[in-house]
């Protein structure tokens, strides 16, 4: 059973240098059952300046960043850093990326993987795992 859903920053969360007001909503309804990360290989500090820290706290129960963490994805040590900062085993989260060389790292680690296209695919890909 899956509890909990990590997303990627660029090319997902932020697309075209601004955030995406529709998966940031999604994500808020979504934190109300599931715990929720942010994984970017982005400098220290870098996710914090990309961001308002509101819309970090109100929608992220963790955010790292590679340059915070001193890995990157696709290295397991990143994705497991995610699951021991959320408290999860990383079997029952599903990492959420659009490059297709971090979701299959992602699988390696353990966890369930979607590749990120657009909002209307992530949720038909998440009606597969029953989270609607």
């Amino acid at each position: 059973m899956i509890q909990a859903l990590i997303f990627d920053c660029y090319g997902v969360v932020r697309i075209d240098g601004s955030s995406d007001q529709a998966l940031l909503d999604l994500i808020l309804a979504l934190k109300s059952h599931y715990k929720i990360g942010l994984l970017s290989n982005v400098g220290k500090g870098g996710l914090q300046r990309l961001f308002d820290t509101e819309v970090l706290i109100a929608h992220f129960d963790v955010v790292l960043s590679s340059g915070d963490i001193g890995v990157a994805k696709p290295e397991t040590a990143a994705f497991i850093a995610m699951t021991d900062a959320l408290s999860v085993l990383p079997e029952v989260c599903i990492m959420i990326d659009d490059t297709a060389a971090y979701c299959r790292a992602a699988e390696r680690a353990g966890m369930e993987a979607i590749e990120y296209w657009s909002l209307a695919a992530l949720r038909r890909d998440l009606k597969q795992y029953g989270i609607a």
